[in-house]
């Protein structure tokens, strides 16, 4: 015959870990990290190719953002018009060969460490 016996606190205990692993208590603020430092990765210009005649205005700079929507979404962006010629999906190879980071690359760049930050958190929790 087998005998098992739970004590409430250990009940207690584990109720208590399973609340801290809650996916919005887990990551709500290292989502929010991540993105900021999304944007502050791809946010500087790189500098700029010799004997160019290109002028800088800064409104590239200032247009970017990153925001949280809702308790586990983020996201980072680029309001000027012209970003995704710069910066994203419709990149233009002169900007690509003259060093200007696209979003998406830097991002999932990024993402493997804040996915091995949330792996420590976990297992940290779970730890005796």
């Amino acid at each position: 015959m087998i005998k098992a016996e739970i004590d409430p606190r250990d009940l207690m205990e584990l109720r208590l870990d399973l609340h801290r692993l809650k996916p919005i208590n887990l990551l709500r603020d290292d989502l929010r990290d991540m993105a900021y430092f999304i944007e502050k990765a791809v946010k500087p210009y790189p500098p700029v190719p010799e004997n160019s005649h290109y002028i800088r205005t800064g409104n590239l700079y200032e247009s970017w953002y990153h925001r949280a929507n809702g308790d586990l979404e983020v996201e980072v962006g680029n309001l000027a018009i012209y970003a995704g010629y710069v910066q994203g999906y419709e990149q233009i190879a002169y900007h690509a060969k003259t060093g200007w980071l696209r979003l998406r690359e830097t991002a999932e760049s990024m993402i493997e460490g804040f996915i091995e930050k949330i792996n420590r958190k976990i297992d940290l929790l779970w730890r005796p």
